[in-house]
């Protein structure tokens, strides 16, 4: 009835609304119908009559990275429960260009529905691409909102802002930041919360205490090592994630720097750098695996819809975040 009404096939209409890969007019005329008819599919019937499992497509970036690893482990618990096909597609910075083309891969195995990976994500979207395919993508872990992708994410902004503050309610007044570089989406919410709660509560922000670097340990056991060699060194640094965290602590281990006595550290992320190393890291906690399985399900809520897709555009669903102060600020 729907078919003809839509003057397609019932394959096409059994694609369309079991969220296979189809063309958007496809799409268009079965929903039309399906409107115009009042039709209701009868949900057990589609189930029994096609044993082919819902597929979501993920890009993954690195499962030797802790982050990485939480996203992929809350994906495969929620594909898992749901009964849904996880389909991964790996992807490496030098391949970033090509990112929306290992999208299109993904989709031509079958992929209804599709799962990114935070800054891989946005800097995807920065870089277009994403109007070419019709199907629900969602950025796991952003950094903020992207005007063209659903998300699935924290308020770094807040979370930088609130963990400054609770340092200087500690009594710092000399904290050092180590900032991503702007090409990272996470260069700005987290750089910018900081200098917020500093501005906000009137502590001069001292450009001499500010330095950068590129996530990783040896980032961070450099630069924190340039700001600890400084005549009047802070008395806390606050490093843009856990990896480079952990190169400060180092850094202040070599120096023999008392951490917290005369040095407090936090990082961002709560990874097991923050959890493994001594003194423990005080962290933000970035709850990648449970926003992995919510962005599972809600692709799964817009493949299996059968109503036509949202004018709203692209959602942002934030999710609480949590700082866990440990040793490494004397608490």
């Amino acid at each position: 009835m729907v078919a003809a009404h839509a003057g397609v096939s019932p394959m096409s209409v059994s694609n369309v609304l079991n969220g296979q890969p189809t063309s958007v007019a496809m799409r268009a005329a079965v929903h039309a119908a399906i409107e115009e008819l009042g039709y209701v599919p009868n949900l057990a019937a589609r189930q029994l009559a096609s044993a082919a499992p819902t597929i979501i497509g993920l890009l993954h970036a690195n499962d030797e990275h802790p982050v990485s690893a939480a996203l992929l482990n809350g994906a495969l618990t929620a594909a898992t429960r749901l009964g849904v096909q996880l389909l991964l597609e790996p992807i490496v910075f030098p391949e970033l260009a090509s990112g929306w083309e290992k999208v299109a891969a993904l989709r031509r195995r079958g992929a209804a529905a599709i799962l990114l990976p935070p800054t891989f994500g946005e800097m995807m979207a920065s870089a277009g691409g994403r109007e070419e395919f019709e199907c629900p993508v969602i950025c796991v872990g952003a950094a903020d909102e992207v005007p063209t992708l659903s998300t699935v994410r924290i308020d770094e902004f807040a979370a930088a802002q609130e963990v400054t503050e609770g340092l200087i309610a500690r009594g710092h007044r000399r904290i050092g930041f180590l900032r991503l570089p702007a090409k990272f989406p996470a260069h700005a919410p987290r750089w910018h919360g900081y200098l917020a709660a500093m501005r906000r509560h009137g502590v001069t922000v001292e450009p001499e205490l500010i330095a950068e670097g590129e996530f990783w340990f040896q980032e961070g056991l450099a630069a924190g090592g340039r700001l600890l060699d400084l005549p009047d060194p802070p008395t806390a640094i606050f490093a843009s994630n856990d990896e480079m965290a952990t190169g400060v602590l180092a850094a202040a281990q070599i120096r023999r720097v008392a951490v917290p006595k005369e040095l407090s550290v936090v990082g961002f992320e709560d990874t097991y750098f923050a959890q493994n190393v001594w003194p423990p890291l005080t962290s933000v906690k970035i709850p990648m695996s449970a926003m992995s399985s919510t962005a599972v399900e809600r692709l799964l809520r817009e493949i299996r819809s059968v109503a036509k897709p949202s004018p709203s555009g692209p959602t942002s669903v934030v999710v609480p975040h949590t700082i866990n102060w440990r040793a490494s600020t004397g608490d």
